[in-house]
């Protein structure tokens, strides 16, 4: 399965630099206004913290990023967008993947003028948009994927719009990500302003997500953990001293619902959250965003860096890392010329591995090379990833 971000590019894809060079086909594949440096075109606001907008001082023009600057909106109501849009993926079935993950998916549909929200940060305007389920549709039935497995990640979205998106009827999608479960510890709705979790919503949620889709034709994926959340184990659970039931609790609530299971890296393992204690370990461009925005907000170091501890993207992305004087032995279904091997974890030098099959990724310890399934000759894995492998 492949991950398709369609909702935008990078700001160093060729189409954007020639709209940057003044093509107007290219600009018109991306959303740019004129205006003057000091009023943006809305107030709308980037999911990373900041205007959702960048000026481009001698095109004396505004781009839409919903995201990071450096990750330009495409224009889909553009059909030579969508076009090129089906190229992509044709061109990966044609070299055999099998499956397709849409990033983002349901805020491809932009509205026809752009205003102000006075309400909120922009989001009702473009979320499930006016045109969202017939791009989906086409993209899919142009492409020829809709017997394939494909996923949508849906922000901020409603039951009503996932039961369509995934509906075998409508031909869109096999099933949806939603993440109403997972903002049930965000305090008022803000992400950055932390509380309990309020079990007792999540319960409700889940309630009325399965029963939904169940009852009209819908499909879930289930999920705790992605790139952009927390562990959970940490999150709903204790990661320290009831760690391992909290853990196997939490997969067995999960799992036992109506959908398809999906594991992120390391959660298996029951890994925890980083814990970073400077903001220096910090790599993640929401949690740098966010961090300035706190402090200049008035929250203390301390209190900025506690609510990055709970929410950053850097807890799952981040490597793991253990004192030197302990050793945490993790057993996960691997193969060292036919014979189980065991992955011991501690802050030791490097590794060499010859002659390795592995059936499983090296979660999170991110060699050079860590594919599924490869035959290597010689795996190195650096001293910073902390991880030895003994027969």
């Amino acid at each position: 399965m492949f991950d398709m971000v369609f909702n935008h590019t990078s700001t160093e894809h060729e189409c954007f630099k020639r709209a940057l060079a003044g093509e107007e086909k290219y600009q018109n594949y991306y959303f740019f206004i004129e205006g003057n440096p000091d009023n943006p075109p809305t107030n709308w606001q980037s999911k990373f913290g900041g205007s959702a907008w960048k000026y481009v001082p001698y095109l004396g023009k505004w781009y839409l990023h919903l995201f990071d600057e450096s990750q330009a909106d495409l224009n889909w109501e553009n059909p030579e967008v969508r076009n090129e849009l089906k190229k992509v993926i044709c061109y990966w079935k044609n070299k055999g993947v099998k499956g397709f993950r849409f990033d983002v998916v349901n805020l491809i549909s932009k509205p026809p003028v752009f205003h102000d929200d006075n309400e909120g940060d922009g989001r009702r305007f473009y979320t499930d948009g006016r045109h969202v389920h017939d791009f989906i549709h086409e993209l899919v039935h142009d492409t020829g994927i809709a017997d394939m497995v494909t996923v949508g990640e849906m922000s901020s979205t409603s039951l009503d719009n996932c039961i369509k998106y995934s509906n075998p009827e409508n031909e869109e999608l096999s099933m949806t990500f939603s993440f109403h479960h997972l903002k049930v510890d965000y305090k008022n709705g803000d992400k950055w302003s932390l509380m309990t979790p309020d079990f007792g919503k999540l319960k409700e949620l889940f309630t009325t997500w399965q029963c939904g889709m169940a009852e009209n034709g819908g499909w879930n994926a289930l999920f705790w953990c992605n790139h952009d959340q927390p562990r959970v184990v940490s999150r709903f659970g204790s990661d320290k001293k009831y760690w391992k039931e909290s853990a196997k609790m939490l997969a067995t609530a999960i799992h036992l619902m109506r959908g398809t299971p999906y594991i992120y890296e390391g959660e298996e393992l029951g890994m925890t959250n980083a814990y970073f204690d400077d903001i220096s370990e910090y790599r993640d461009v929401e949690s740098l965003n966010y961090y300035k925005i706190l402090t200049d907000g008035g929250k203390s170091r301390k209190e900025a860096l506690e609510i990055l501890a709970a929410r950053s993207r850097d807890d799952v992305l981040a490597y793991r890392r253990f004192d030197s004087d302990s050793t945490y032995e993790i057993y996960v279904f691997c193969n060292l010329r036919d014979r189980d091997i065991r992955l011991e974890l501690n802050n030791i030098k490097a590794e060499k591995l010859s002659g390795v099959r592995t059936s499983v990724f090296l979660d999170n310890y991110r060699s050079e090379d860590s594919y599924s399934e490869t035959f290597y000759d010689e795996i190195i894995l650096k001293p910073y990833q902390c991880l030895a492998i003994k027969a």
